[in-house]
């Protein structure tokens, strides 16, 4: 360990150059579940600030290991250490534990779209701080304890660990934001002997579901698992300002205009506020999946409000008309009630609630197939994971008569291809499903689900 330690410490203390930014180590800020948690920062060209993260080492498997990236937009760089005067404030502002504060960082230049609030501010979406350290916290999404989530699990399978702060709440444009998610990922690629630059997977939900379609477009990223993300925004201005002030009442609309516009003011920061202009064309579903080499996973769900399921399903079919390599899973739990509620209001809606297809067991599949780990991963039926009631679920869709053959070879690629990845071993506690590798436990379980079991 304490070798390991040393040799992270020797490569991360070196600045990394590369054409985006330099990459350095700020020191260790703690210990997260017996593993040595690390600060790291790099410059931002275009904000003129820095970015940070905080990243950490498995205790098994071996260097170079492969890396899980998670996006997190919104909490709270805490200063210090950071020395950026927008952590300063918002440091100081989310001390008081109000849970709603305006987008006081965002230029007056910037503020397009002024909010239907008493002094015109916008709301702004902003976690709370907390100790640095705490990867779980950070890095967690899907509403798991740290026991089960994502974070915990790469770092017990041999998998490193870096959390990206997009710090929304900064006041910076999308471009920017975007850059300090490639800067980092770039420092990871830049790390030989300490990082395989062939195995780095990134992930988020949200905003940190764009993120993890826009940082890695024209990069080689070994895959990518997309929540509930925005992808074209000529489609979502047109959801947001076009459609739903027809279905709203007033003052339903307005909490859904105050929810949007502190991204809408970012995005028009940097690509400006006429939305039928050529720099909008960068951002439309055809012209991301031409750009897009990177395995991906897209999820969302039929209920979301922010982000409407459609953002997954076309971009999807986008994605494969121009052959790249994509799997869909989309919830179906009916659809948001926008009559009555604003977008804050219903947010992504239930997501996985309800379904034996999880978000953090999908993107378990996508990491272990795309970038394996050195040692074959042990997942346990049906603690961990209940293989028969997803594949049950994936059967459901299957036979519905609205499902098309695309449809179908999905679910094919999600069940043999991911599911039944040969570098898991299934320990199964079902007296129906006999212990084994994944290609034949998980025939076994379709073929157990086709007869009727």
């Amino acid at each position: 360990m304490i070798t390991r330690i040393l040799v992270m410490m020797a490569v991360l203390l070196a600045p990394l150059s590369f054409a985006l930014a330099q990459v350095r180590v700020v020191g260790a800020v703690g210990s997260y579940y017996g593993h040595t948690v690390y600060l790291l920062e790099a410059f931002n060209q275009r904000s003129g600030d820095f970015d940070y993260a905080i990243g950490a080492l498995p205790n098994v498997g071996h260097a170079p290991y492969p890396v899980i990236v998670f996006f997190n937009p919104y909490s709270v760089v805490s200063s210090p250490p950071s020395e950026n005067p927008a952590d300063s404030l918002w440091t100081w502002l989310v001390s008081f534990g109000t849970p709603f504060h305006y987008d006081v960082s965002l230029p007056v230049s910037a503020k397009f779209r002024v909010c239907m609030t008493p002094t015109g501010d916008c709301p702004v979406t902003v976690g709370g701080a907390a100790p640095l350290w705490d990867l779980g916290l950070f890095g967690e999404f899907s509403g798991r304890s740290r026991e089960q989530s994502n974070v915990n699990w790469a770092l017990r399978n041999g998998y490193a660990v870096l959390v990206v702060f997009g710090r929304h709440y900064a006041g910076r444009d999308a471009q920017s934001v975007i850059l300090g998610a490639q800067n980092m990922i770039n420092g990871l690629k830049n790390m030989p002997g300490l990082i395989d630059s062939g195995r780095i997977g990134v992930t988020g939900a949200s905003q940190g579901g764009f993120l993890s379609v826009y940082s890695v477009l024209g990069n080689d990223i070994a895959a990518s698992v997309a929540v509930v993300p925005w992808i074209d925004s000529r489609a979502m201005h047109r959801y947001y300002f076009d459609f739903l002030p027809t279905i709203q009442p007033p003052n339903i609309y307005a909490g859904s205009w105050n929810f949007v516009a502190q991204f809408d003011n970012r995005w028009k920061m940097a690509f400006g506020d006429d939305p039928s202009s050529s720099r909008w064309d960068h951002a439309t579903y055809g012209a991301v999946a031409s750009r897009m080499n990177t395995p991906i996973m897209l999820i969302g769900s039929s209920d979301d409000a922010m982000c409407p399921v459609v953002e997954v399903e076309r971009f999807s079919r986008d994605l494969s008309a121009n052959g790249k390599p994509n799997y869909l899973w989309t919830y179906s739990n009916g659809r948001p009630p926008l009559e009555t509620n604003s977008t804050g209001q219903i947010g992504h809606g239930r997501v996985d609630t309800g379904h034996f297809a999880q978000v953090h067991i999908l993107s378990r599949y996508m990491f272990i197939h795309h970038m394996p780990p050195d040692e074959v991963v042990v997942m346990e039926h049906p603690n961990e994971v209940d293989l028969v009631g997803i594949i049950r679920e994936f059967a459901g869709r299957y036979f519905d008569p609205s499902s098309t053959q695309a449809d179908r070879d999905n679910l094919l690629r999600l069940a043999y291809g991911l599911m039944g990845n040969s570098n898991i071993w299934y320990q199964s506690y079902d007296y129906r499903i006999p212990s084994g590798s994944a290609p034949d436990v998980i025939q076994n379980v379709i073929n157990l689900v086709l007869s009727g079991g």
